[in-house]
């Protein structure tokens, strides 16, 4: 008999994100004791499509490869820092695609600034993108920015009116307002772009969606370089 291996298997090359979903959803809900579920896998995954599933990680001081999960009810913003080329806009754009296949455009609304080499532009195909602006159009990008900046003010004050803090918690009384994704591809040329316009505060409404936005269901993806690292930026996301 071969002896045990100390490590568990290593990650699989290729994720299908239904696959992962399912597989998630029914190891969830599997009973240990031969009992039926109270619910069935599928019904609780409607309950949870707010949860993104975007992969697998390893984790070999725990022998554990647990789900990369990300919360639009609860997970923030997020950066994805790399040089050209590392795959920073194909995870961004992930991201969206694997929102898109759980949440319908009733549940989801996505608005999409790309300022880096245009290959988010197939997320504009999708009817959950109410906007894909590029770089060429600085004040579009200025306009959408400041309306989504006013959105978020109405959704405070709607939660406020309400007594509840969160967008799930107005969902439980009933107002379905849609979970909102702001995707930015190419951060140091949004902040370019902002600067070399007067009076354009592009860069800095985005920081302040990033970081006043999650508990009114909008959550800011951004991708770029070592400027992201600074604390002008990093304070404004969760991860």
């Amino acid at each position: 008999e071969r002896p045990r291996r100390p490590w568990l298997a290593p990650l699989p090359e290729v994720l299908v994100a239904d696959e992962l979903r399912g597989q998630a959803f029914g190891a969830e809900h599997q009973s240990t004791t031969g009992a039926l579920p109270s619910r069935r896998p599928d019904e609780v995954a409607n309950e949870r499509r707010h949860e993104i599933r975007l992969g697998l990680m390893d984790d070999p001081s725990h022998q554990s490869q647990p789900m990369i999960i990300h919360s639009l009810a609860e997970g923030g913003g997020i950066c994805y820092i790399g040089t050209a080329r590392s795959g920073r806009s194909t995870a961004l754009g992930a991201f969206i695609g694997i929102a898109a296949s759980q949440l319908s455009p009733e549940d989801l609304h996505c608005q999409v600034i790309d300022c880096a080499g245009g290959s988010l532009a197939s997320l504009g195909r999708l009817p959950h993108c109410g906007s894909m602006i590029t770089r060429e159009h600085p004040r579009a990008i200025n306009q959408l920015l400041q309306r989504l900046t006013g959105e978020l003010r109405r959704r405070q004050a709607l939660l406020s009116s309400l007594g509840v803090d969160t967008l799930g918690e107005a969902h439980a009384l009933g107002h379905q307002l849609p979970w909102v994704v702001i995707a930015v591809d190419g951060w140091e040329a949004l902040v370019a772009i902002s600067e070399a316009q007067a009076g354009d505060r592009s860069a800095e409404d985005v920081l302040e969606l990033a970081r006043t936005g999650p508990a009114a269901g909008f959550t800011v993806l951004v991708s770029g370089g070592r400027e992201l690292l600074a604390a002008r930026a990093q304070s404004a996301f969760a991860k």
